[in-house]
């Protein structure tokens, strides 16, 4: 009788692994995965079907996506049959979705491809479907508690002992790691040639009025080296120059990962479902420390964001017509007015109206206002007021009057600055007394954050009542900055209706806001003083010199302007 070989025939195999982001950082290694598939197979009596070619490994990949480089190329090469079996070492490996992990079986199945788990053994039978279920909603349940564990430990870590966790440092700042040792945490430290490139960024801003866009051309003109190398872009700009960590704090939990709200093209396979990102509440920010890395003083940094916004309101980049008081009306409904073009036509209107989407309700019965009508009598009205003679002398007596109320805010101020110190000298109390084993860490950390947050609001009223006090220029300067002011408008009024941009530039500069009702507009104004009253305002036909101060940005209240809406 002949006698047959009773060894397992040997067959083509390919192996496949994948870990995430958050699997990294536990030390989940995809090599060590691999190479006890590798094993495995080996054990089985299998080669693979290309030595390289046939370990598919994807690595720093959410298990959340399931279009994915090398699962693709293992399903691509799984039709062309250049393998027989496949091995994994769990199901949560192909996904971390009960329904993704069925569609990759099935598939496998249909083309007469084996499978193997190495942790968890599946049966080709309606039990091994059952488990296969099973190990699929684990895998789902797992992925939501590792999330959660990361979340949890990162937060906790930011908000009481004060560490930074997470997030790309911005330029002009480096992180350190935390050594193998574990006797120091990671921290903040400055770079100090690209610490300089911040510090000249906000100066260009805070003192010669650069837009971000004109701040990035200047960037790259002056081959002013970015941290990888390439060139400066508008959006980097704006984020260099909205981070707080230059005023010595940083925050966590600021952002959160969203779904994009539009799809971009895709250049290459995703990491993450998440791409976007959106700011949380204010009241979730988790504020962390970082004094080390302050070179900017606040009240620059406080500029700079004014600026950076108001150039946002009104920048003229999407706007093709001329709309002389653009973002300046405000209905009295609540929301901003729109300039808006329509079949030849330029108008002012709310966007509350009846048929506009999410968030507005439909509410405001107000007309929409023809563009060149209301800029025609704003202009006429402006210029009527402050050509006017006896105009400056009253301006003057009520600058004058608001001023005094200046004091009493002073006596305020000192009162929070004085609680201030005595809240840094109980910090450093409590710190003396942890140092000399009083106090034991955590009531250390609980007592420092209190006092922290008790600072850091004291602080903020002092930002809010110096806001609320009138700059105390000269009243004798301000009278003679505007009569210059007046004097000039005199010379160049023709020049100016000629000049549109020139002419918006001063109606912005006085005008802060027109409130719109149903009969009427009221415009609260404002005259500009020193600098302001004619660096942005003087015409190229005709240069003035500037003989006022550079620091000189007192603003005047005047009364509001009044006038009825032209009907359409």
């Amino acid at each position: 009788m002949e006698k047959h070989d009773e060894r397992p025939l040997r067959v083509p195999a390919a192996i496949y692994s994948r870990v995430s982001t958050e699997e990294q950082k536990t030390g989940d290694n995809i090599d060590v995965h691999v190479r006890a598939l590798n094993a495995l197979m080996l054990e089985q009596g299998n080669y693979l079907w290309d030595t390289k070619l046939g370990i598919y490994k994807d690595e720093a990949y959410s298990g959340a996506i399931l279009a994915r480089p090398e699962l693709d190329r293992l399903r691509d090469d799984a039709k062309l049959g250049r393998y027989q079996i496949v091995y994994f070492l769990h199901p949560d490996r192909i996904a971390r979705f009960n329904h993704y992990i069925g569609l990759v079986i099935n598939e496998l199945r249909e083309l007469g491809i084996r499978f193997v788990f190495k942790n968890t053994p599946v049966g080709d039978d309606p039990q091994g479907d059952l488990m296969l279920n099973i190990y699929g909603s684990f895998a789902e349940y797992e992925r939501a508690v590792i999330s959660d564990r990361f979340r949890a430990g990162k937060r906790h870590k930011a908000q009481h002992k004060k560490l930074i966790v997470g997030g790309v440092a911005p330029y002009g700042i480096r992180y350190i790691k935390k050594d193998k040792e574990g006797r120091q945490d990671g921290y903040y430290e400055l770079v100090p040639d690209e610490a300089l490139v911040v510090k000249k960024m906000f100066e260009l801003i805070d003192a010669r009025d650069f837009t971000a866009r004109k701040l990035t051309r200047w960037l790259n003109e002056h081959n002013v080296p970015t941290r990888k190398g390439g060139k400066w872009t508008p959006s980097t700009v704006y984020e260099i120059l909205h981070r707080t960590e230059y005023i010595g704090m940083a925050y966590y939990n600021k952002r959160e990962s969203v779904l994009p709200k539009q799809e971009k093209p895709l250049q290459g396979y995703r990491r993450r479902l998440r791409t976007a990102q959106r700011l949380r509440p204010r009241d979730q920010w988790i504020p962390i420390p970082v004094p080390q890395c302050k070179i900017i003083p606040e009240g620059t940094f406080q500029r700079v964001q004014e600026k950076l916004e108001r150039n946002r309101i009104f920048s003229n980049r999407n706007t093709k017509h001329e709309y002389l008081v653009k973002q300046l009306l405000r209905c009295q409904c609540g929301y901003a007015w729109q300039a808006d073009h329509y079949a030849g036509y330029t108008y002012y209107r709310c966007p509350n109206r009846s048929g506009n989407v999410y968030p507005y309700d439909g509410k405001c019965s107000i007309k929409s206002i023809p563009a060149k009508k209301l800029d025609s009598l704003v202009w006429n009205a402006l210029t009527t007021i402050v050509l006017r003679p006896g105009f400056i002398t009253q301006s003057v007596e009520k600058f004058k009057e608001s001023c005094s109320g200046n004091s009493t805010i002073e006596k305020d101020i000192q009162l929070e600055n004085k609680c201030v110190t005595q809240r840094e000298q109980e910090k450093k109390r409590i710190w003396d007394a942890y140092k000399a084993g009083v106090i034991s860490l955590r009531r250390y950390q609980e007592e420092d954050t209190k006092i922290t947050a008790t600072i850091q609001n004291h602080q903020r009223n002092v930002r809010e009542l110096s806001a609320q006090k009138v700059n105390g220029l000269p009243a004798e300067f301000v009278q003679n900055s505007f009569e210059a002011l007046r004097l000039h408008l005199q010379r160049n009024l023709k020049l100016l209706e000629h000049d549109f941009p020139t002419r918006q530039k001063l109606v912005r500069s006085f005008v802060r806001e027109g409130l719109v009702s149903e009969r009427n507009i009221t415009f609260r104004c404002r005259i500009p003083c020193g600098a302001q009253a004619t660096s942005s305002l003087t015409p190229p036909a005709s240069r003035i010199s500037r003989n006022f101060p550079e620091d000189a940005s007192g603003i005047l209240p005047i009364a509001s302007v009044r006038h009825h809406p032209p009907k359409r």
